[in-house]
């Protein structure tokens, strides 16, 4: 790697190329993967437009280019190529972006040009979703050739949402990346991720720094206050179908997150192929029966999702990485001001 580099500040004067490796999710199509990673790719197009090296992970190409991609590209350049095609030669000062799992392939690749990457930044640590499955890059990113090169953002130090806000004016395809941040966090309270190699980490009592995972944590108060939870027997075949986990804690939780969606809606009626759905296969959710018994507390619960935006931690890491730290405030407002200034480019191309 190279000693006596340019920060990431001196890109714009600079003949470089900036690689990030990103699953971003495209609602009612993929399974998984982040919403946050559109926020980033637009926010690094925007600030460093022509330079952007988009490596998309996962089984979700044409799906996120169609989508977004190639509407970023012709505003603000750069290419899009699928993970494993990456054959990129590198001849420039370079910086990586590691924001998602990767290949073996995507560490050798890595390795292989090191002469010419200026610094990597990773978002997770070794126990992230990002990390955890992919050895070949945690052992590269650890070796202290390579680590002294490369700024770690902890999940828990990136964690920010947004408000949903009436007043915000955007249209076109700013309008839909806005509306999603906020869609993604209602409708993975239904799609959920039991089924990835990820289960325990989201919904086991220690998935998060010994404590409870995400995806159960803002769960516990509300199933504290309900009496004990009891699927239908549909509901809990569909449960043994799905979950991949080798916890005992994290059946139980998903038991009681289920039980809780049993309470708010006719959630058998989403069940595929005799599963529980995902992020990927889940139904359209207007159509689903919401019970008029259902428990005000739940119904606030469910209702108020859409009110509070997913967490946005590859923003948070993709915006300190090139501006410099700072609080929660000032990330909400950049990302309102990135949606604003991609409707006014679209407006203007």
């Amino acid at each position: 790697m190279k000693a006596s580099s340019p920060s990431i500040q001196d890109i714009p004067d600079m003949n470089c190329t900036i690689a990030i490796f990103m699953d971003p999710s495209v609602l009612g199509i993929t399974e998984d993967g982040d919403v946050d990673d559109v926020g980033c790719d637009l926010f690094l197009s925007q600030l460093f437009p022509n330079k952007l090296l988009r490596i998309i992970c996962g089984n979700r190409f044409e799906a996120y280019t169609n989508s977004v991609g190639n509407k970023l590209r012709e505003l603000y350049g750069g290419e899009f190529i699928r993970e494993e095609d990456l054959t990129h030669s590198l001849q420039e000062y370079t910086f990586v972006y590691v924001h998602s799992p990767t290949k073996a392939s995507s560490a050798a690749w890595i390795e292989q040009n090191l002469k010419y990457i200026v610094a990597i930044y990773r978002q997770g640590d070794d126990q992230s979703v990002n990390f955890k499955n992919s050895p070949d890059m945690r052992a590269l990113l650890s070796r202290p050739t390579v680590a002294q090169y490369t700024t770690l953002y902890r999940t828990q130090d990136t964690e920010f949402t947004i408000p949903y806000d009436a007043s915000v004016q955007l249209a076109g395809l700013a309008k839909e990346i806005y509306e999603s941040y906020f869609e993604f966090a209602y409708r993975k309270k239904f799609g959920t991720a039991m089924h990835l190699p990820y289960c325990d980490r989201l919904y086991s009592d220690t998935g998060k720094n010994g404590g409870p995972g995400n995806g159960i944590l803002e769960y516990l108060p509300l199933i504290a206050n309900l009496p004990p939870l009891v699927l239908t027997d549909g509901l809990e075949t569909a449960l043994q179908n799905t979950i991949q986990s080798s916890d005992p804690s994290s059946l139980i939780n998903l038991r009681n997150i289920v039980g809780v969606l049993q309470l708010y809606c006719d959630y058998e009626s989403l069940i595929v192929d005799g599963k529980l759905p995902n992020m990927g296969n889940l139904k359209p959710l207007d159509a689903v029966t919401k019970w008029e018994t259902c428990p005000e507390s739940v119904k606030t619960f469910f209702e108020s999702a859409r009110m509070t935006s997913t967490p946005l931690y590859d923003f948070a890491s993709g915006y300190w990485s090139a501006l410099g730290y700072c609080n929660r405030s000032v990330l909400q407002y950049a990302v309102v001001a990135s949606l604003k200034q991609l409707a006014w480019d679209q407006n203007s191309a």
